[in-house]
């Protein structure tokens, strides 16, 4: 669940199992120019009724505790921009990137579905519910050559018998980390980091280009207190 939230997203809001609304594919890279900077995506009604649904965009920004804003964006053109799909039916959406055609690093952007009322009010005394359903979708704008290079920028005490590491993704593409390991050296000791702690924090995680992400972990036991260097081995989805 992790490591598909993080690689796409998606969020469905008071939905109906089996009876919302689809968008494939839910993770799509762009070119920055040339003909991979257009790409369609399909919308598909599943439901035995009518749906409308608005489709945005916006700017992917991650902090250094992994907490996402989404920043508005006019660097892609959409259309439609908004449908009404009967039932069983689907309706492509075509994106094209507009944005800079030439960027040093991947850029990350989200595609937005979202259902808005049309025909779905369930009416009961004195109360409306409507059943919605929010798709949040990945776009990556990948330039050629584009490479991740995720490091330890920084790794110290926080606070008793805690240990802080700060990630850093050099390079210039995202990384989704899987099995990581981390080594920690101090006084002339090394450990390696308990793998269960090291991945209820950071396995699955992604590592936007240029991005930083902040983990606190359980000091290694036999660990000298003090100044420490840390070394970070990953395999990337």
């Amino acid at each position: 669940m992790r490591r598909a939230a993080a690689a796409g997203g998606l969020l469905a809001l008071l939905a109906v199992p089996g009876q919302a609304f689809q968008v494939v594919p839910i993770t799509q890279d762009f070119e920055p120019s040339g003909r991979g900077a257009k790409q369609v995506f399909q919308v598909e009604n599943d439901r035995d009724e009518p749906v409308n649904v608005t489709i945005a965009m916006a700017k992917r920004i991650v902090d250094i505790d992994g907490r996402e804003t989404l920043g508005e964006t006019d660097d892609f053109t959409v259309f439609p921009t908004e449908i009404i799909l009967q039932p069983k039916t689907s309706r492509a959406v075509r994106v094209q990137w507009i944005g800079d055609p030439a960027p040093a690093a991947e850029l990350a952007y989200r595609i937005i579905a979202e259902e808005t009322p049309l025909n779905m009010r369930r009416e009961t005394p004195g109360a409306s519910v409507f059943l919605t359903v929010r798709y949040i979708g990945s776009i990556y704008i990948v330039p050629k050559r584009a490479r991740h290079d995720v490091v330890v920028a920084s790794a110290g005490p926080a606070g008793p018998a805690q240990l802080e590491v700060v990630i850093e993704n050099r390079g210039t593409l995202h990384a989704i980390l899987d099995a990581p390991s981390l080594t920690v050296t101090a006084g002339g000791v090394t450990k390696t980091v308990d793998a269960e702690a090291l991945n209820a924090v950071l396995n699955g995680e992604n590592i936007l280009a240029g991005a930083k992400r902040r983990i606190v972990l359980p000091w290694p036991p036999g660990l000298p207190a003090g100044p420490v260097s840390a070394n970070l081995a990953y395999s990337a989805l």
